[in-house]
């Protein structure tokens, strides 16, 4: 809590301040008692709080057994009982079901935004995320006289602020913040949308809103990728100014080199081989957009799935094609064939799925 940053307060009757944690030191230990309880034991993993320069993340393996849109109301799922029995009774968990609310409470008595939580069945993972934000700071009030001119909602411009502070937000996000329903986030990120203020990446099931042209200034906060690491995840990253235009000897692209679909919209290909070996980097310019030998395709296809994971749209981007065209001439053959396979086999459907070679562990 000393590590905090503080804020003046003055007691009511008292002549002498006190500098007391932004956060409030309630929300702070709902937040590890809440991670202590519902952890899953059976993961060798540990519980993590990471302070970062605008956050603090409380993060334990094992995702909610409640919904996302259920955690705050009346009642738990505990994966051990007894645990959940003892801490309480020895005075550490509050009535049971109750501390998200607590925590929801008391950062909006401060003025902070609201704790933003984050499961994740398919990883086993569960992320709660304060952020050092006061909507009535100064420097807030007056980094928001930005959009002054578009007579943005009090709601907007707190999932502006959050952007800001995390580098993207989702539909779920912006109820959590403002306590609305999903069709009035969802018309209010429209909205944004059509102001250039945020925008859309990618289409579909797994939307969420990054800054957009109109943004005023760089997100400050970075979310985590996948693999765990600090950044903007891909979709986020602005294509350079470059990238996709051909030199006028490239001539006509072959039908299967096609526009990219809409999902791809937001993806940098630069960002995608920078981090693949020379060899293979090699190979995959090698074939070029042109080739049409099913054979050389194939063999990078499985290069660069034996390397990582990767959904069908970083495919197409490294590959240069159209990813109707991609899927259906190469890598649903090549599944079926036995030669790639489902990341999440359960769920064929996933908007996130993704590809890799067999026996890969991950």
């Amino acid at each position: 809590m000393d590590d905090l940053p503080s804020v003046f307060h003055l007691p009511q009757g008292s002549a002498r301040r006190e500098d007391k944690p932004l956060i409030p030191a309630k929300v702070i230990r709902e937040a590890i008692v809440n991670a202590v309880m519902h952890r899953n034991y059976r993961a060798n993993q540990p519980v993590q709080v990471i302070r970062f320069s605008n956050r603090i993340e409380i993060r334990n393996p094992g995702y909610s057994l409640k919904p996302e849109e259920q955690l705050g109301q009346p009642g738990s799922a505990w994966r051990n009982p007894t645990l959940a029995t003892v801490l309480h009774e020895i005075g550490y968990a509050e009535t049971k079901g109750s501390g998200i609310r607590v925590m929801r409470r008391q950062m909006e008595q401060a003025g902070l935004t609201p704790p933003v939580f984050e499961s994740v069945r398919h990883e086993d993972r569960f992320m709660a995320t304060l952020l050092f934000v006061h909507f009535l700071d100064a420097e807030a009030v007056e980094w928001l006289k930005h959009f002054r001119h578009w007579a943005l909602s009090e709601e907007e411009c707190r999932a502006l602020l959050f952007v800001r502070e995390t580098g993207r937000i989702t539909n779920a996000d912006y109820r959590d913040q403002n306590r609305v329903d999903t069709l009035t986030a969802s018309q209010q990120l429209a909205r944004l949308r059509a102001l250039h203020i945020l925008q859309q990446v990618p289409r579909g099931a797994a939307t969420y809103y990054v800054p957009g042209e109109h943004f005023p200034e760089p997100a400050v906060g970075a979310p985590l990728l996948s693999n765990g690491q600090a950044g903007f995840p891909l979709e986020g990253k602005a294509l350079p100014d470059n990238l996709g235009s051909l030199p006028p000897e490239s001539g006509s692209l072959p039908p299967e080199s096609g526009s990219l679909p809409p999902e791809s919209e937001g993806l940098s290909r630069d960002f995608l081989v920078a981090g693949l070996p020379e060899w293979l980097v090699s190979r995959l310019e090698a074939i070029g957009q042109r080739s049409r030998d099913k054979r050389k395709v194939r063999e990078v296809l499985r290069a660069l799935c034996a390397e990582r994971l990767y959904r069908a749209v970083e495919l197409a981007m490294l590959l240069r094609r159209n990813q109707e065209y991609l899927q259906k001439e190469y890598i649903t053959p090549m599944r079926q064939e036995g030669e790639l396979v489902y990341r999440y086999q359960d769920d064929p459907n996933r908007p996130d799925q993704a590809y890799v070679t067999p026996g890969d562990p991950r």
